[in-house]
């Protein structure tokens, strides 16, 4: 349910501090932190300190917040000095994208220097971590 920490959500729980996390960022709102498996030399998650199942309901049910997200996703763009050569902003919706909401990640472009082609990702399943990448 929006709104409401789930139990069973590794972002709740990095939200509340339950887990640890490398903080990069964080505001009354969002919370941004390294992603513990990085598909790209920079690699930052940006989520909502509210659980939302998805980027889409995040969207129609916090506006404000879901800007907040992309506006922090650039803020840390320029914090990790990788807006100047490109950056991508991710956002995974719905079960078959196993995410929470991985909301706002900033990683550099493909032609950015340092990144490096990884192979995708096999698809996480849902005790992975239920994220979203944005």
């Amino acid at each position: 349910m929006a709104g409401e920490p789930q139990s069973d959500c590794l972002f709740c729980k990095i939200a509340d501090g339950e887990v640890p996390a490398t903080i990069v960022r964080e505001t009354e709102t969002t919370l941004a932190f390294r992603d513990i498996n990085p598909q790209a030399p920079t690699h930052v998650l940006v989520i909502p300190r509210v659980h939302y199942p998805d980027a889409a309901s995040l969207a129609a049910a916090a506006p404000a917040i879901a800007a907040d997200v992309l506006r922090e996703a650039g803020e840390i763009a320029a914090q990790e000095k990788v807006d100047g050569s490109g950056f991508r902003i991710v956002f995974n919706t719905g079960s078959g994208a196993a995410c929470h909401q991985e909301q706002g990640a900033p990683q550099p472009g493909r032609d950015a220097p340092g990144h490096q082609q990884r192979p995708a990702a096999p698809a996480a399943d849902e005790d992975r971590h239920t994220d979203q990448e944005g």
